[in-house]
């Protein structure tokens, strides 16, 4: 596995915008959304989504995961099913769901938990595969023991790695879930970071680069391997009813 030093070399000499395309576009978007203050539900968080580290002295963090973490992260955590999100009703500023939609069985009843604990005006955001890529229908069809061995050659905690389902990765599927569930899109677009699956040696991770540079071509788009959405609970929506477990950091 490369260190993050020696990806960033091949990065600057193959395709130094490479991080901007992506993950440029959704930090900014969250930055703007990310309000001091703000009550942010990190959804099937594990020890916690690297996106939000740099927000952590400005909001009130919430992680919840089916399993303990190991390490506990230092924030509030609850050990849950996103199926049945043990907080009350209109609580949360944003909920973030970063690859996690994946492996949802039910993402209906998920995405109905996630506008329940939602603020009306709250903001979902959401990161996941884009099934019409190439490099994500390859995964598809691979058995799960050979998404655990690749995720261990990329130094990925042993016990992290879940069965990946799709049942909502395209840009159709997850705007229809969305719409169905009462959300507003906001944005929903495609991002590629195939190599960031290719990081072994220098010449995989060169490669995989070059393949992330073509596709930064928008006739393409459809073809790279993320999708990230925003999506928005219309701001009129019904007033909360009292939930199973009281609002984090006090009342």
């Amino acid at each position: 596995m490369l260190t993050w030093e020696e990806q960033n070399l091949i990065e600057q000499a193959v395709y130094p915008a490479y991080t901007e395309a992506a993950y440029g576009e959704m930090r900014r978007r969250l930055a703007a959304a990310l309000t001091p203050g703000a009550l942010v539900l990190d959804a099937g968080s594990g020890p916690g989504t690297w996106l939000l580290r740099r927000h952590r002295a400005d909001i009130n963090l919430v992680g919840l995961d089916l399993f303990r973490p190991d390490p506990l992260p230092s924030h509030q955590y609850a050990i849950g099913s996103l199926d049945a999100i043990p907080y009350r009703d209109a609580l949360f500023d944003l909920v973030l769901c970063y690859d996690v939609i994946e492996h949802l069985a039910r993402p209906a009843q998920t995405f109905a938990e996630f506008w329940r604990v939602l603020k009306p005006g709250g903001l979902l955001v959401v990161k996941t595969p884009n099934l019409a890529g190439p490099s994500t229908l390859a995964a598809a069809v691979l058995p799960h023991a050979a998404h655990v061995a690749v995720h261990r050659g990329l130094g990925t905690r042993e016990g992290s790695v879940f069965p990946t389902l799709f049942r909502c990765n395209t840009r159709a599927a997850l705007a229809a879930r969305m719409m169905a569930a009462g959300f507003v899109s906001e944005a929903l677009y495609t991002v590629d970071e195939t190599a960031g699956y290719f990081a072994f040696v220098r010449w995989s991770y060169a490669l995989a680069l070059r393949y992330s540079r073509l596709l930064a071509r928008p006739a393409l788009a459809g073809l790279r391997s993320g999708l990230i959405g925003f999506f928005r609970k219309p701001a009129l929506a019904p007033s909360p009813n009292d939930g199973t477990m009281k609002r984090p950091f006090g009342s």
